[in-house]
């Protein structure tokens, strides 16, 4: 039985991360905080939530944000795999975890949250149903495809 996840990640709001996930081959994600290396955390949701509340997050973010980063960071795995709803060409990127998370703030410090992954294929969305799109266009910066992942 296969136990792998699928997990779609944002490139950022306005694509800004686009060149680290194909030039650099890496998944990154930034969230606006906490921009330390979030494996020194306590493996806790509740070690999330209180790093990304010693900013000025809002109340409302915190625990959105926090759930996500600590999913990156301890429910991927190496060998899941990876879909990138790439708006800049209107395709879908298709990949697996290469390896286990990092902080690397180089070229890209908005999002040191990083992992890297190995593509695989490349679709045009025109391919794929529209509930399948549907689910692919969460807001969300981190979810795993649960509803269309056949």
């Amino acid at each position: 039985m296969d136990n792998k996840r699928i997990w779609a990640v944002r490139a950022g709001r306005d694509n800004q991360a686009d060149h680290l996930f194909l030039n650099r081959g890496q998944i990154a994600i930034g969230l606006g905080s906490p921009r330390e290396d979030a494996s020194a955390l306590a493996p806790t949701r509740a070690a999330f939530k209180a790093a990304f509340g010693r900013d000025d997050a809002a109340p409302g973010s915190i625990p959105i944000q926090a759930g996500q980063l600590f999913r990156f960071v301890h429910e991927m795995r190496v060998g899941d795999r990876i879909v990138y709803p790439r708006k800049i060409d209107r395709t879908l990127r298709w990949g697996e975890v290469a390896s286990p998370y990092v902080h690397d703030a180089t070229d890209g410090p908005e999002f040191p949250h990083r992992r890297a992954v190995r593509w695989l294929d490349s679709k045009s969305r025109d391919v794929f149903s529209q509930g399948a799109l549907y689910e692919l266009g969460s807001v969300l910066t981190l979810f795993e495809v649960k509803t269309f992942a056949d």
